[in-house]
């Protein structure tokens, strides 16, 4: 009977534990569809893409942009583009490279040449913010 008992509290512990690493690993991951919903909930037109040759054929600044800094496309897992249609003055573009070394040496080549007060970057382990202070907040922010 103590047995069971000690079983019971165990199996309680060890799943109460299991939840908590769960919902700390929501938490704390931000994936596209996150970013979609926030930047949609707050009125923002979303665009979204896979990155593979054909993408970077359609849309051919990222391909140089990533050889240029020693990249390649297979090192981006996907880039969305956020744009607040009623001014138009709010925008942000994500890009999520594949692992956080990538995704360092894109923002610190970017960065480099970035000239216009009016653009901002940042970095999220592999996510990479670039476009208005106000858009990368809303994108960043719930």
């Amino acid at each position: 009977m103590l047995v069971d008992n000690m079983s019971k509290k165990a199996v309680k512990i060890i799943s109460i534990i299991f939840v908590l690493i769960m919902l700390l690993t929501l938490l704390i991951a931000c994936d596209a569809q996150t970013y979609k919903h926030r930047l949609e909930n707050k009125g923002y037109t979303v665009f979204y893409a896979e990155i593979d040759e054909q993408t970077v054929k359609e849309f051919g600044t990222l391909g140089s942009q990533l050889r240029e800094y020693g990249l390649s496309i297979d090192d981006v897992k996907w880039a969305m583009l956020g744009m607040e249609p009623i001014k138009g003055e709010d925008v942000v573009t994500i890009y999520h490279f594949k692992n956080k070394d990538t995704a360092n040496t894109f923002y610190t080549k970017f960065s480099e040449e970035l000239k216009d007060e009016n653009e901002h970057l940042e970095i999220d382990n592999k996510d990479v913010f670039y476009g208005t202070e106000k858009g990368i907040k809303d994108a960043r922010t719930r």
